[in-house]
């Protein structure tokens, strides 16, 4: 698998046992500065018009590409991101996009849609602005900024709480992720705090051990207690979703 980051190509592998997820980096729209002038604005959202063209662009190489390797072809000139994007592109791989704006989520799924990609949204602060979108394209979400405050000023204050209740409600499938390294030892209070807002406990619970394991293709191997899974059993003092519940002993 890889990351592709359009402000440059970064390869990170993210291989499972069963297959492999492509991380790319959704170009996102700006946050500019309230003193910005109207041209710095304009300018700001043409430079990233050019870079989802960049990705469209890209894509459409690799189905080029794809077509000259399977027509057994040696004229084919040796080029790793083309050739790591083949099994994206002909949807043998699934592909994982990183974003958070409602107009994100609706540009990434556009994109899916025109070249048939096998999709994970990833982040998605703002899928409680399109969850009708998400749940009439089946699409799975990896949902993050849980703890994050909303973008927009008009918003609801427990907007991004409460998004995993209104995923839920509307029959998305989705797992909580804390978006970095940094902050996995929070995952179980985003999971908490989604529950105080809406969320079963019951949900909460699979959306951090078998929805997970579900979305990314390794239910087989994790997420779940069973013969012949790789798995940790935790025993607490209380709720595991509780913050102040202390880990008593895990096998």
């Amino acid at each position: 698998g890889a990351l592709i980051n359009l402000d440059g190509w970064v390869t990170k592998d993210m291989l499972l046992k069963d297959g492999a997820v492509m991380v790319i980096n959704f170009p996102r729209e700006l946050n500019p500065a309230a003193n910005a002038t109207e041209q710095s604005r304009r300018d700001a959202e043409n430079e990233r018009k050019k870079r989802i063209d960049l990705l469209r662009k890209t894509l459409r190489d690799a189905q080029a590409f794809a077509k000259i390797v399977d027509a057994g072809s040696t004229n084919a000139a040796p080029n790793v991101m083309l050739r790591s994007l083949v099994p994206v592109v002909k949807g043998e791989q699934t592909v994982m996009f990183n974003v958070d704006k409602a107009g994100e989520i609706k540009g990434a799924l556009e994109i899916a849609d025109e070249f048939k990609l096998k999709v994970i949204l990833s982040g998605c602060a703002e899928a409680w602005k399109v969850v009708d979108l998400l749940k009439t394209k089946n699409v799975p979400v990896l949902l993050g900024g849980v703890l994050d405050l909303p973008f927009g000023e008009s918003d609801p204050y427990d907007a991004n709480y409460s998004t995993a209740a209104v995923l839920a409600k509307h029959g998305v499938k989705f797992a909580f992720t804390t978006n970095d390294a940094a902050h996995v030892r929070d995952l179980p209070f985003q999971a908490g705090v989604a529950v105080a807002f809406g969320l079963s406990k019951e949900e909460a619970l699979k959306a951090v051990t078998l929805y997970p394991a579900q979305i990314l293709g390794a239910d087989k191997q994790i997420g779940s207690l069973s013969e012949g899974k790789v798995a940790n059993i935790m025993l607490t003092d209380g709720d595991p979703l509780e913050k102040l519940t202390k880990v008593k002993h895990l096998f």
